[in-house]
């Protein structure tokens, strides 16, 4: 009987470690899908983007967003944003967030805070 036992516990142990590295390694992967994408297709010289629009990164002197999202009608690099975000890291990258946004936040949080992430093109 202790041995069956032993065996059941060893078995959830196992299926717990297993769980935990299959969620750890799809975060992982999301990730690096999410810069792979945002790198290859969406912010290119003159892209034209459906929620985004056109950036143009052709001068120098642009930084290339890292993560851009549209509230209202103004759009936001928040990648600096996404790693010290108070809720995580939230951000769906070339989305309107707008609804979301309010959900959480009231309109002086974009009017301040927001400020320093507002992206010119």
């Amino acid at each position: 009987m202790k041995s069956i036992k032993r065996l059941i516990t060893i078995s959830l142990l196992n299926f717990v470690v297993i769980m935990s590295l299959t969620i750890t390694f799809d975060t992982i992967i999301r990730k690096r899908e999410n810069t792979q994408s945002l790198q290859n297709n969406e912010v290119q010289t003159g892209s034209e983007d459906p929620i985004v629009g056109s950036v143009d990164t052709s001068q120098t002197s642009v930084k290339t967003p890292d993560c851009l999202v549209k509230i209202d009608s103004d759009l936001y690099d928040v990648g600096p944003l996404k790693s010290t975000h108070s809720g995580g890291d939230i951000f769906q990258c070339n989305t309107d967030m707008t609804t979301i946004f309010y959900n959480q936040h009231d309109k002086r949080l974009k009017d301040t805070q927001m400020a320093q992430y507002l992206f010119s093109q």
